[in-house]
């Protein structure tokens, strides 16, 4: 898989990946379970370097799941110096590469030492803004959930908030990963297919990817082949394909439409020097909408009201109402316009 196959208009807003295989790694090589907790890490490095290459905003990796505090003692020690090891060599790395570094998890029961820092790193790549990069520390989703319907259920209890007004957005607000947009690709690396607790509520219309590779492998081109997977598949939301080939070819007309739109600001702005009361006549000329061979003459007049040949006044009401018509397209590209000047 190549860089070049990935269509960089369609990709995932928030990758996140469950990190599967470290021991199980380490021990086809005979070697002990922290060997592959330190190659781990390395492919740590290597996805997050990918996702700010990609331009991908958004990345949270499932490091340390509550279910983890059952592991052996020594283990669990090894892990968290492991953390801390990486966050003071990586510091330098994350703002040099514009990353903001978020935690979600329950925090308190981390080494101080380590809750500190995790703070520090925080505090100090808050302004960056090319990729959010959330570790889950210490994170179990069922345990989220629980502890946001104990607060909305506080909130309720002292008229904070009322019981009707309960909807998707106040649990998203009272979640860890408020910060967050949804999950829309879930990674799971070693084979194993199924979620383990992880972003239950997040995840429920991500694109679930499952590789046999184990994570101290996974590397740039294993995650360009998750990304061009998601970007093979239909995402219907519940929708029909009937239905969503109808809103895609809706949108390709809108967005036809509103190359139109670049015209009308073309004349307005190239003009805003005159006076109000200085109006001038033109003839509008050959339109050129780049990239399009079926925006026909007829759907411009009639989403616009304008058409080849029309004299217009500048400024006038005619183009004013048809920048008010267009501009309720919500969208923004580009044309070329030919107009002559009526003397």
């Amino acid at each position: 898989m190549s860089l070049l196959e990935i269509d960089k208009k369609n990709l995932p807003r928030h990758v996140a990946v469950i990190m599967d295989g470290n021991g199980r790694w380490a021990k086809k090589k005979r070697q002990r379970r922290e060997y592959g907790h330190r190659a781990g890490r390395k492919a740590v490095k290597r996805i997050v370097e990918s996702c700010v290459e990609l331009k991908i905003k958004n990345l949270t990796l499932y490091a340390f799941s509550t279910e983890n505090w059952n592991r052996p003692k020594l283990e669990i020690d090894f892990l968290m110096q492991l953390l801390l090891l990486s966050l003071k060599d990586e510091l330098k790395n994350l703002n040099k590469n514009n990353i903001k570094f978020k935690t979600i998890g329950n925090l308190e029961r981390l080494p101080k030492k380590i809750s500190d820092y995790l703070l520090k790193v925080k505090e100090e790549t808050k302004d960056n803004s090319a990729l959010t990069l959330t570790l889950a520390l210490s994170y179990g989703s069922r345990n989220e959930i629980v502890n946001v319907v104990r607060e909305i259920s506080d909130k309720v209890k002292n008229n904070i908030i009322s019981s009707k007004k309960i909807d998707e957005s106040v649990i998203n607000d009272h979640l860890y990963t408020r910060h967050l947009p949804d999950v829309d690709l879930l990674i799971r690396t070693s084979g194993e297919k199924r979620i383990s607790n992880f972003l239950l509520w997040q995840i429920a219309y991500s694109e679930l990817y499952f590789t046999k590779k184990m994570w101290p492998d996974f590397g740039k081109e294993d995650l360009y082949k998750a990304i061009i997977s998601y970007q093979n598949r239909e995402r219907r939301f519940g929708k029909t394909s009937e239905q969503l080939n109808n809103i895609q070819n809706l949108v390709k007309d809108f967005t036809l439409v509103s190359k139109l739109l670049v015209l009308v600001c073309v004349f307005l702005f190239s003009e805003s020097t005159h006076s109000q009361n200085n109006v001038e006549r033109y003839n509008i000329g050959e339109i050129e909408v780049s990239g399009n061979t079926s925006f026909s003459p007829l759907t411009i007049i009639t989403f616009s009201g304008l058409r080849e040949g029309d004299a217009i006044s500048i400024p006038g009401e005619k183009l004013s109402n048809a920048i008010k018509k267009l501009w309720g397209s919500n969208l923004f590209s580009s044309v070329n316009v030919y107009k002559t000047k009526i003397e």
